[in-house]
């Protein structure tokens, strides 16, 4: 079954998210040289003032440490010790008021204690509070803060405060792009593991900005991205597999990557998923699953997927004609200015085919085809035109126009 495009292969544009430090990162371990082997005594110790004990005890309501989950009482320790400057404690307030556990979320009081947390060298509060300032969190968004607290907790090794540093660099929100910069941070990131560092580095080197192009580092970085699962990553070397971009051409490989990608859901790897089972590259050709990739990328709205279903229950080949699926299909692809889904969409108005015979819509799309260029359309219109009367013309370019004004908004 072919299908009418052919592999798409650009190489997906930055991605650059700003992770925050969520639920998760709240857990940490007890520190047992400092807590009695007795429960009672830990509370004693709390109960006391001992701000330490007051820090170690909300951990243990927080966690469930001795079957005593109870996250009120956590919050309720975590602020008598935050109170008495203990960082950690300041750090978990904050995150709680942030996300809304325990306490009803309040973006400004997160950002006091997060700020309280992070002028006492807490990393992990410095990124926080970088996120607030870039988000616009609790505060007006300044991207001269942001900068501040992300250059603190990258200065200490903080891995995400890094890539966010690098990312602000590399895309210029500092003022100016300094690829120089976004290189620097975003390399002491991906060194440590950061997959989205990782894979924002391999498109600098692709691309050769802020460093020379080279395609060998670029394959190194998005290998290590992709192995840890990243989607744009396994897309971006599925690609360079099947093309044989700087590594040798492996249909199989690509395959197995785009496959990983696609099942996580990325829209480019399910429409090249479904190409390649199209046309038998690097698999036996196989519609049904072809056309199951096809369809999860064209329910997302990609384009290419959309109009390659309408070619396929169009013409029916390897599977059974259905006309007003092709209608269905070609019509999403025609309203996001695919010009041969428009082409195609007026021709089946003007045959009737799985659609009643309609020359005023089937006129409309193929003027909006031919407006865009496309030559048989231009063909088709000046054939369809001597079959309209002249009320019938000035309809049909209203509701062309009409069409345009839609895709173009």
């Amino acid at each position: 079954m072919g299908s009418f495009f052919t592999l798409s292969i650009h190489m997906k544009s930055y991605i650059f998210a700003f992770i925050l430090w969520l639920a998760s990162s709240l857990s940490y371990s007890i520190n047992t040289n400092k807590i009695t082997n007795s429960f009672q005594q830990a509370v004693e110790l709390a109960i006391q003032g001992g701000m330490d004990a007051q820090y170690d005890l909300a951990v243990l309501f927080y966690n469930g440490g001795t079957n005593n989950l109870n996250v009120n009482k956590a919050v309720k320790w975590y602020k008598l010790a935050a109170q008495q400057g203990h960082a950690q404690a300041q750090l978990h307030l904050g995150s709680m008021y942030f996300i809304g556990k325990g306490v009803e979320k309040d973006s400004t009081m997160a950002l006091h204690w997060y700020r309280l947390a992070a002028q006492q060298g807490s990393d992990v509060a410095q990124n926080n509070l970088g996120n607030m300032y870039y988000n616009g969190d609790g505060v007006k968004t300044d991207i001269t803060m942001a900068t501040k607290w992300y250059q603190l907790a990258a200065q200490q090794g903080h891995m995400v405060a890094q890539f966010n540093l690098g990312s602000l660099y590399a895309k210029g929100d500092t003022g100016k792009i300094d690829t120089t910069l976004a290189m620097k941070w975003l390399e002491l990131s991906a060194q440590q593991g950061h997959y989205k560092a990782q894979f924002n580095l391999a498109l600098l080197y692709t691309q050769g900005q802020g460093v020379k192009a080279n395609t060998e580092t670029a394959i190194k970085w998005l290998q290590l991205s992709a192995k840890q699962g990243y989607a744009q990553a396994q897309f971006n070397l599925g690609v360079m597999y099947r093309r044989g971009e700087g590594i040798k051409a492996d249909p199989i490989k690509a395959l197995k990557l785009y496959r990983s990608s696609a099942e996580q859901g990325y829209m480019k790897a399910q429409y090249n998923l479904g190409v390649m089972y199209d046309n038998g590259q690097g698999v036996k050709v196989d519609s049904e699953t072809a056309i199951k990739w096809y369809t999860l990328a064209a329910e997302q709205g990609q384009v290419n997927a959309q109009y390659n279903l309408g070619l396929i229950f169009e013409k029916g080949e390897d599977v059974r004609a259905d006309s007003k699926r092709a209608i269905s299909w070609y019509s999403l692809a025609a309203e996001q200015g695919f010009k041969a889904a428009q082409y195609n969409l007026g021709v089946m108005y003007a045959n009737g085919t799985g659609v009643k015979r309609d020359y005023i819509k089937a006129y409309a799309w193929l003027n909006v085809a031919a407006i865009a260029g496309l030559d048989e359309a231009i063909i088709s219109i000046n054939k369809l035109t001597n079959m309209l009367t002249e009320k019938e013309r000035i309809k049909a370019k209203s509701l062309s126009k009409e069409f345009s004004q839609k895709i173009k908004n």
